[in-house]
């Protein structure tokens, strides 16, 4: 190879390289700012066509304790219907022709794991040959045109609760609310949100994005575990347990009902701030509940680029504890 052909080679690799870094990197600053980087009206239409089935004609009447969903591109909708007799599964932009349904072991599987099998991040692979949408693609191909393909579990009011849940959504939200669950619930996302209100869990919850937010609101469980590695992390605690969040990229914002003197409190960040209510603290802060006092749980938050803040919802004045 000529030095000239080498050169030429070399220089084409750094800048592609660079190029890389710098869209990545602005990529995660739109993210964790909730910032879009492209225009909503580029985005590919979906056809968005709606279907209902009960959820008896999924499983064949067979019973299941535990539920289990993965959904590569797409959004995920699971709630409780108050005063409904009917479990249903509705699909908005799916074709239940390519979603694997099932029950085995008392686990009810829902999957789509083959509908998106020649396409990968912006590289097509067809019978006439192969294709590049470009990088602005490969960050796009995440959000772009699949916004519409939801799949909503509506449980029966009367339905008893379910042992375990686990979903996994490769790129799209997933949305928990309003039903009880034994034992555990676990949620990741590659791309996008993961938002969960108001439930009940007898032993763990997790929930974890590569590239997305996390919100929780008024939900109890033993145990809770949050993490993302480009995002924020919000969380509204009301009851006792044992809570972990962690964001690389990101902030952590923690309110919480009961008396922040009630908790043991681990916070700190690598390059942000922390805050005790409205108060700046530094870069970490610890807080033991007195001997006398009832401790409500653990709370351990970190952030290495971003910031960690916790408060008392409703307090006036915070201080901190």
């Amino acid at each position: 190879m000529k030095h000239a052909t080498k050169k030429m080679l070399i220089t084409a690799l750094i800048l592609f390289c660079a190029g890389l870094f710098l869209t990545t990197v602005g990529y995660i600053v739109a993210a964790v700012n909730d910032v879009s980087v492209y225009d909503e009206n580029e985005r590919p239409k979906a056809d968005v066509k709606s279907e209902t089935y009960n959820l008896n004609q999924l499983t064949g009447g067979e019973s299941f304790t535990n539920l289990e969903i993965r959904f590569q591109v797409g959004n995920v909708v699971i709630t409780k219907v108050t005063g409904s007799n009917q479990s249903t599964v509705q699909v908005s932009a799916v074709d239940m022709a390519t979603f694997g349904h099932g029950v085995k072991d008392g686990v009810l599987s829902l999957a789509d794991d083959d509908a998106y099998p020649s396409t990968y991040y912006g590289f097509s692979f067809t019978s006439n040959g192969f294709g590049f949408n470009g990088l602005r693609q490969i960050l796009n191909f995440a959000s772009a045109g699949n916004k519409n393909r939801t799949l909503y579990i509506n449980l029966a009011s009367d339905m008893a609760d379910l042992q375990n849940i686990t979903i996994h959504c490769g790129a799209g939200n997933v949305i928990v609310r309003n039903f009880t669950v034994k034992d555990s619930v676990s949620v990741s996302v590659s791309y996008g949100n993961i938002s969960v209100d108001n439930i009940s869990i007898g032993g763990s919850f997790s929930a974890s994005t590569d590239l997305g937010n996390i919100s929780m609101n008024d939900s109890s469980y033993a145990r809770c575990e949050l993490a993302s590695t480009r995002g924020n992390i919000q969380a509204y605690l009301t009851g006792n347990g044992n809570n972990t969040f962690d964001s690389v990229a990101g902030n952590v914002t923690i309110e919480v009902k009961n008396p922040l003197q009630k908790y043991e409190i681990t916070m700190s960040t690598t390059t942000g701030s922390v805050y005790v209510g409205d108060v700046e603290i530094g870069s970490d802060y610890t807080h033991y509940p007195d001997s006398n006092e009832q401790s409500l749980g653990k709370i351990i938050a970190t952030a290495i680029v971003g910031s960690v803040k916790i408060s008392q919802r409703g307090e006036t004045t915070p201080s901190p504890v």
